[in-house]
């Protein structure tokens, strides 16, 4: 079973209520305990701050690709006219039907009364959908006086809205007393109501031993107190609280304040209490409380009063149970469900019966030590997880068997038998096809469609007279221009016995690593397909179970539609008939004429209307796309100028597409504010025609991942509406960060460098969701930056690290290598020490020059190799090397070196050395090692993270340390220093990868990440480590 759920009551005004609270704690325990099932959340993309804020909760638990944002036209309450609203209301039941859900379920029917948002009518078809709705109470229509009698257009709203509710399939009532009034007052069938409950959330808890409580005299809180919770609103009756309390002994009034948090107009609150004789310190008005502080107040009140004149459940009562507070309740409505006990009641509409159980619980020590026990006993009875299989299981009872739904396989009966040629394989025929279909639709097709022995032709389509295309492919991959004519028009796809193809087909740059050069349908016109062919399926159709199995097993970890078999059996024509009715209501030409008959009730609507209408109408569309991981590398497809930071993106960019462990990969870069396939880099890394991978553009799929790993610096600015799509996908955004030389620095960069990247790393900080770092050393750094800079990320950002991978060159030929170069690593006469990176200050090659300086002074025969370009601010340093007498005899410099001229020179060196004074990694130290070749390295914390014991450490106060490393390799055997540098243990750029890809999917490719909280992250509250 598919359920969509509408997280839209957690991102209104409610988001801060009982309301908002109790639809994210079920849907988090709706998704703990889905078993078998799948569960897919949207929200509304106009409140993008709250939904960012679910996105980050919620993503972890859903999985990749099953939370995202619907569009819609906007429907500004009170500014728009009802077919505005009508507008609206049809874009996002067509964002629901994209989805193909089995079960749709409105976590508040009455959500939208003041809100620019909707809830769509539960009498509009979302495909064969059953419509669930959750009812927490009939409060309005139980007290009109208070709630309707005053607002005629409230009460106009409210009661259409209350009509609305006999049309969902299911309610789910959060109490039986909720229960009990939705099948009195609204004349409800029984079996379509089931209680489900509630839960206090896990924070709500007692004090542990040794614990301190928390300080609240921020609060102005002076002696023990009396606790209320409620608000202004008649019902929480407010006015009967400040009675009873004021009519206590004045010797228990003046031992304890009455704290309470809302009071709406406050000059009425303090009126009324000085009417009642009570002084101003008597009673604390707190404001809003965060949770934390709300928790506290639980914990340490002498005793939560809760007389409310009606409650749908009655939550607060349980959240101060479980933190252990003396609680003494209302009798009525849902409340005692939720207490659990007769003695502790009172009647809310009489202040001397709250007065008498305040009093007694104020003065009965022994009674409230009972209650502070029986509570969180009480509460333990009740949890959220079992409030999420009550639901599960209403779903499953109130579904209808007869219905054909989502990952449930249909059976279309007697297909098989009316085969034109009983040939395994084959279709039935137009004819018999067409017989089956209900009587209103028929097949638009040239011919005689009835002639009984014309079988269909295999790898076509046909078109339905309600617009709805069949589609016939026998072959496991279906061919290209099917896959064509899919993509732009979805429809019903009928499979061949084999179905599809295990492997097939795979989106992005891994359909031309693997796909057969001369195999149909892995290519569109030329070139990967953008998007999966289950995305253009609104329904697949199977020869048999097994076909049907293996179709879900494929799609297990993402979206796949609703399927169907053409096993025997009984009722095909009925079977057939729910499979186009339930299409046809899912498809795009549904939604187009819903929009239309909307349209026509207006005045001439503009062409502005028309196009955003189209524009969120083809947004929703991707709701049911694959995840993919989306690798910029902007930079690299500007310049390749064969840095260190560009040899990681091309060897991470090859080894993630090569490897499995990650979804489809696309590799893009920035163009006008969007992203684009880079078609001029992936035939450099992969070695393919230039044109085979082409610059489509690449639109934001749910739970995309966005890495961001070239040094796009400069252009990190313009991604910022891309990562605001990512987002609104529910997708991530991931940003590497290779050092944080620039910023900690800026002496060794250029003055340009040092702002554009002092930019870039607060903008990174404040837009990812995961800085990832190359070394523990820079995430160490960041973190201690974040902190010192006081930057607060507005969402928890995680921090993590990888390490860096090397390769050795397959290649023994001496192609393309210089023959001086070749010269001078022959030359075996005397140690060649080597140095591998541009020629910059920060790398010490003055310092290094000065230590063999000292060497050569001494008789030394040692050579120093400088393998690398010419950087910035060394004009100095090059003219001493150019000058040197040593130069071209004992010191040599090789520039713009190839891969085999490099390999060559690790092969004959004695000896690699690292003099950075601060380096971000240290890649040539794992290259060194993967050639056996042992290292000198400054002691600087990076290079003991990546040296470890296999490298000899020296001081960058003195060069003559490095002289005195030299000799000791220069006097090691050959064995002696391969044994050395074994002791580092290097990685392969394959392992790399596999490295980075479990830290952008720790739960697999299913899975959306581990929680922030589960893993070393910042505060977005206080940027601090948490």
């Amino acid at each position: 079973m598919r359920l969509l759920v509408d997280l839209f009551p957690c991102q209104t005004i409610s988001r801060l209520r009982g309301i908002g609270r109790y639809t994210l704690a079920f849907t988090q325990a709706l998704a703990r305990v889905k078993g078998g099932h799948q569960l897919y959340a949207l929200a509304d993309a106009q409140y993008g701050e709250a939904y960012d804020a679910l996105r980050t909760e919620l993503s972890p638990l859903l999985g990749a690709g099953h939370f995202a944002t619907y569009a819609h036209s906007g429907a500004p309450f009170g500014a728009c006219t009802p077919e505005q609203r009508q507008l609206a209301d049809d874009l996002v039941s067509g964002a629901y039907r994209t989805l193909a859900p089995d079960v749709v379920l409105c976590m508040s029917p009455f959500e939208d009364w003041a809100q620019d948002g909707v809830v769509p009518d539960p009498r509009t078809r979302v495909g064969s959908s059953l419509r669930a709705a959750v009812l927490y109470d009939l409060i309005p229509w139980l007290f009109p006086e208070q709630y309707l009698n005053t607002s005629p257009s409230f009460k106009a709203w409210y009661t259409e809205r209350l009509q609305a509710l006999k049309s969902f399939d299911l309610l789910l009532a959060i109490s039986e007393a909720t229960r009990s009034d939705a099948i009195e007052h609204l004349g409800l069938d029984p079996a379509r109501v089931a209680v489900i409950g509630g839960a206090a959330d896990e924070r709500f808890r007692t004090l542990t031993a040794g614990e301190k409580p928390k300080d609240l005299s921020r609060l102005g809180i002076q002696r023990p107190f009396v606790l209320y919770t409620g608000n202004a609103d008649y019902r929480k009756n407010l006015a009967g609280m400040l009675q009873a309390y004021a009519r206590l002994p004045e010797s228990l009034r003046s031992g304890h304040q009455l704290v309470v948090n809302q009071v709406g107009d406050k000059h009425a609150f303090w009126r009324d209490a000085q009417r009642l004789g009570l002084k101003t310190d008597d009673i604390v008005v707190t404001g809003h409380v965060d949770d934390t502080e709300l928790v506290a107040l639980y914990q340490q009140c002498a005793a939560f009063v809760f007389p409310s004149l009606y409650e749908g459940f009655g939550l607060p009562v349980l959240e101060a149970m479980a933190c252990g507070a003396p609680v003494i309740a209302a009798d009525n409505s849902s409340i005692p469900e939720v207490l659990g006990r007769a003695d502790i009641m009172f009647d809310a509409k009489d202040p001397d019966s709250i007065k008498a159980t305040l009093e007694r619980v104020l003065t009965d020590a022994r009674l409230r030590q009972e209650l502070k026990a029986f509570g969180p006993e009480r509460a333990a009875t009740f949890s959220w997880d079992a409030t999420g299989r009550k639901a599960w299981e209403a779903f499953e009872a109130t579904m209808p068997l007869s219905r054909a739904h989502g990952n449930q396989v249909l059976q279309m009966a007697d297909a098989r038998a009316a085969r034109s040629n009983g040939t395994e394989g084959s279709f039935p025929s137009l004819g018999q096809i067409a017989g089956l279909l209900p009587a209103d639709v028929r097949i638009e097709q040239p011919g005689d469609v009835d002639a009984p022995q014309t079988c269909y032709p295999e790898e076509s389509a046909v078109a339905l007279s309600n617009g709805l295309p069949l589609y016939f492919s026998l072959q496991a991959r279906p061919p290209e221009h099917l896959l064509q004519q899919m993509r732009t028009n979805p429809g019903v796809l009928l499979l061949g016995s084999a179905g599809l193809e295990e492997t097939y087909p795979e989106i992005g740059v891994r359909s031309l690593l693997t796909s057969p050069a001369d195999t149909e349908g892995s290519a569109i016109n030329g070139v990967p397909p953008l998007h999966d062919v289950a995305a253009s399926s609104l329904y697949m159709v199977v020869e048999n179970d097994d076909a049907a199995r293996r179709l879900l097993n494929r799609y297990s970890c993402t979206w796949c539609p609703p399927i169907a078999t053409l096993e025997a059996g009984h009722g095909a024509q009925e079977n057939l008939g729910r499979v186009i009715d339930a299409a046809f209501h899912m498809s795009m030409q549904r939604l187009v004429d819903e929009l239309a008959d909307t349209l026509q009730k207006m005045p001439t609507p503009d062409g502005l209307l028309i196009d955003r209408l189209s524009a969120c109408a083809g947004r929703n569309m991707r709701l049911n796309r694959q995840p993919r991981l989306l690798i910029d590398v902007s930079q690299l497809a500007r310049s390749d100028a064969r840095s260190g930071i560009q040899r990681v993106v091309r060897n991470m960019a090859r080894e993630l597409c090569l490897g499995g462990e990650t979804p489809p990969v696309e590799i893009v870069q920035i163009k006008d504010g969007g992203l684009v396939r880079a078609r001029d880099v992936v035939p450099s890394i992969f070695n393919l025609p230039s044109d085979a991978y082409g610059d489509a553009c690449v639109e934001i799929h749910p739970g995309d991942v966005l890495l961001m790993i070239d040094s796009s610096w400069e252009q990190y600015e313009q991604f910022l509406p891309v990562f605001d799509e990512v987002r609104q996908f529910g997708g991530r955004i991931v940003s590497v960060v290779y050092d944080l030389i620039p910023a900690l620095h800026p002496e060794y960069c250029r003055p340009g460098l040092v702002s554009v990247f002092n930019n870039w790393l607060r903008m990174a900080a404040m837009q990812s969701d995961m800085l990832i770092c190359i070394s523990q050393a820079v995430k160490q750094s960041v973190s201690e930056y974040i902190e010192a800079q006081g930057l607060q990320p507005p969402r928890p950002l995680v921090l993590e690290h990888w390490n860096l991978g090397a390769d050795l060159i397959d290649d023994e030929s001496d192609a393309g290598i210089r023959p001086a170069v070749l010269a001078l690593m022959e030359d075996r006469s005397s140690p060649t020490y080597l140095m591998v990176g541009t020629i910059e200050p920060r790398k010490g090659h003055g310092f290094v020059l000065d230590a063999f300086e000292q060497i050569w002074a001494a008789g030394g025969d040692a050579r120093l190799c400088l393998a690398g370009k010419e950087g910035w601010h060394v004009e100095a340093l090059m003219d001493r090397i150019r000058n040197h007498p040593m130069n071209g005899k004992r010191l040599f410099v090789i520039d713009d070196f190839t891969d085999a001229e490099i390999n060559r020179c690790y092969a004959g060196a004695t000896a690699l050395i690292a003099a950075s004074t601060i380096e971000g990694y240290g890649l040539p130290i794992v290259e060194a090692a993967m050639h056996r070749v042992p290292v000198l390295a400054s002691d600087i914390p990076v290079f003991r993270e990546v040296g470890g014991e296999g490298a000899i450490f020296f001081s960058l106060d003195n060069p003559s340390s490095l002289a005195e490393a030299a000799a000791r390799i220069a006097a090691m055997s050959r064995d002696e220093r391969q044994a050395l540098a074994g002791k580092i243990r290097p990685i392969t750029w394959r392992e790399s990868a596999q490295q980075l890809a479990c830290k952008l999917y720790p739960d697999g490719i299913g899975g959306s990440g581990t929680p922030a909280s589960q893993r070393h992250s910042l505060n977005s509250s206080s940027g601090t480590e948490g």
